[in-house]
């Protein structure tokens, strides 16, 4: 027969166990209320930059490649979901993919400097979205950058800090870029 005390410690040890495991069941459930695409309204250097090399220094980086860019081209968010039908496991995951200005430098023969165009790059990770906490957690990153953090403003911005090599003044240099976007209607 139990006496008072190990019925305390059997009754401790149950209650942790059951609160716990809820707790991580609740946690662990992912939400889907991100997904879609998102349109780049704000993109800032962390430290001023002169990517179009015209001497002004400026933390907007869509003003500093504006010079420099042909064609023009959509800057965009897309956060999906990723499902692979595969023997004999079927598995999926988030996939947040930032499409952002990809640096293309040109020069003559001899190595000197021509000028610099801008294309699509894609920084990728696959991320876990808790709404409860709304937290939104990265992991497995990928591309022509590396994402630090994402964070959800309302449920119609984003806002992304990541890291991208840009040539500017001072050659290549990996810039720390935040970038705010809205969710297309």
């Amino acid at each position: 027969m139990m006496d008072a005390n190990n019925s305390y410690w059997v009754f401790c040890f149950l209650f942790f166990l059951f609160a716990c495991g809820n707790e991580v069941e609740l946690e662990n459930i992912h939400s889907t209320t991100l997904e879609g695409k998102y349109d780049l309204i704000r993109m800032e250097s962390e430290n001023p930059v002169d990517l179009d090399r015209d001497g002004n220094f400026s933390l907007d980086i869509m003003t500093e490649i504006a010079k420099s860019t042909k064609i023009p081209h959509t800057y965009f968010l897309e956060i999906s979901e990723i499902i692979y039908l595969q023997e004999p496991q079927h598995r999926d995951h988030h996939q947040i993919n930032l499409w952002a200005p990809h640096s293309n430098v040109f020069s003559d023969d001899q190595g000197n400097y021509l000028y610099t165009a801008y294309g699509l790059g894609n920084v990728i990770s696959q991320y876990h979205y808790s709404e409860k906490a709304n937290l939104i957690t990265l992991k497995n990153n990928g591309g022509e950058g590396v994402m630090l953090s994402a964070k959800s403003m309302s449920n119609r911005v984003i806002r992304i800090q990541y890291i991208q090599s840009y040539y500017t003044t001072n050659g290549w240099e990996r810039l720390t870029i935040t970038s705010t976007y809205k969710r297309r209607i």
